[in-house]
């Protein structure tokens, strides 16, 4: 019990840099905390860098359907392709605003994104400070002053990216739903901080005789106080031998069972924060030893559980706010997250092996990927016997056919 007093007592001498909080029944109950204190946590820190950070890399692209394909292909002369893919504003790159939106959804629920046009294209795209969100009129009031954006704006003007909620207009703060297991992690941090600020200097009591005076081994107060002052002067020296007086001895102790246990809680905490941010423990550098194969199937799975939603989310907004209604069926915006799904050099080159011999892909389309010069011939589709051409093989079905 001692040990959690103490850190539950540390915790509440901390309240302004947490938040709001209160005491219930005996028991610590956390309302809220702030972006900045949580992110002191290193569980959360990880969480909210690996996020952002992955989505940022996505290739984000603008597309138009080719009617005699019938296909939609990339369409890198469109004014948008410049704003989501390289400069969206004079301040920021591309994945600097990515990654800045996805932080801005985590901590507080909501992310807002102002598109500035110029004859009805859009020209530049700007993060949002200071927005008051009225639901019911569906108006959203804007006093940023850092891009220097004022005034009232309708639904159709702002590009508003909720996080979970519970109403489906307003998100909620991924951060205030993890305050609880954000503030017990905090102060475990700082509990073990003074556990281990001694370095390997002892720790102990100082006893006396037990059949002495009535007292401390017959030894005043304030002189027993004088000899563990003297020392602890001497052990944080550098003083490896330190002479008591009388039949005083001193009694070392290093870590309680209160104290491995602690420890033991920092673990758990770390894979707590992880299941509110979707994110599997190995990717937050906890020790479970999990093997390369398991290892590789969680990432798929940090993949299509915890990113998909999220980019299909920024997909299906960014296509209501910024494509014309009238355009609709022609042009579309789609991250191109088959990156995302190549985990090394061996894995791509089968997968590139793979399209080549099935039909799907032909050579000069992947070498026009890495950047390599287009081959004579290579844009003919093969399939898997003997490579021949796809146009070939139909032929010889044709001409079976007539033969027959």
């Amino acid at each position: 019990m001692g040990i959690f007093y103490r850190l539950f007592s540390r915790f509440k001498s901390e309240r302004r840099s947490l938040g709001r909080f209160a005491v219930e029944g005996g028991r610590v109950v956390y309302y809220s905390a702030s972006p900045d204190f949580a992110k002191k946590v290193g569980a959360v820190y990880r969480c909210e860098k690996l996020i952002s950070e992955r989505i940022a890399m996505i290739p984000l692209e603008v597309k138009r359907y080719n009617s005699i394909g019938k296909y939609y292909m990339r369409d890198v002369k469109n004014p948008l392709y410049d704003v989501l893919n390289i400069r969206p504003n004079a301040r920021m790159t591309s994945y600097d605003l990515l990654r800045a939106t996805i932080i801005k959804m985590l901590d507080s629920g909501n992310a807002y994104l102002y598109p500035e046009r110029e004859n009805g294209n859009v020209v530049a795209l700007y993060l949002l400070e200071n927005v008051a969100h009225d639901k019911m009129s569906n108006t959203y009031m804007v006093n940023d002053s850092i891009n220097n954006i004022h005034g009232t704006f309708t639904g159709d003007e702002i590009i508003h990216l909720r996080n979970i909620g519970r109403d489906g207009y307003t998100g909620e703060s991924t951060i205030s739903k993890a305050a609880r297991v954000i503030g017990i992690s905090s102060s475990a941090d700082e509990e073990l901080s003074s556990l281990f600020a001694t370095g390997s200097r002892y720790r102990g009591i100082i006893t006396g005789n037990p059949t002495g005076a009535i007292g401390i081994g017959g030894a005043a107060k304030d002189q027993l106080k004088g000899v563990r002052d003297n020392m602890r002067e001497e052990l944080q020296q550098g003083e490896t031998l330190v002479w008591l007086p009388g039949e005083m001895k001193f009694m070392p102790f290093s870590m309680t069972p209160a104290d491995v246990q602690l420890l033991d809680n920092k673990r758990f905490t770390v894979q707590e924060v992880g299941r509110f941010f979707s994110v599997p423990p190995h990717m937050l550098y906890t020790d479970g030893g999990n093997a390369y194969s398991n290892a590789e199937n969680e990432s798929v799975e940090f993949i299509n559980d915890t990113l998909s939603p999220l980019l299909v989310q920024i997909e299906k907004e960014l296509n209501a706010k910024l494509i014309d209604p009238m355009m609709r069926g022609y042009y579309k915006i789609q991250f191109d997250c088959e990156a995302l799904y190549i985990t090394d050099l061996t894995t791509r080159a089968n997968y590139m092996k793979t399209t080549i011999e099935s039909g799907v892909r032909t050579v000069n389309e992947w070498r026009r990927a890495d950047g390599f010069p287009m081959l004579e011939g290579g844009d003919e589709a093969v399939v898997s016997a003997n490579l021949v051409t796809l146009k070939s093989r139909i032929n010889e079905g044709t001409e079976g056919n007539t033969q027959s």
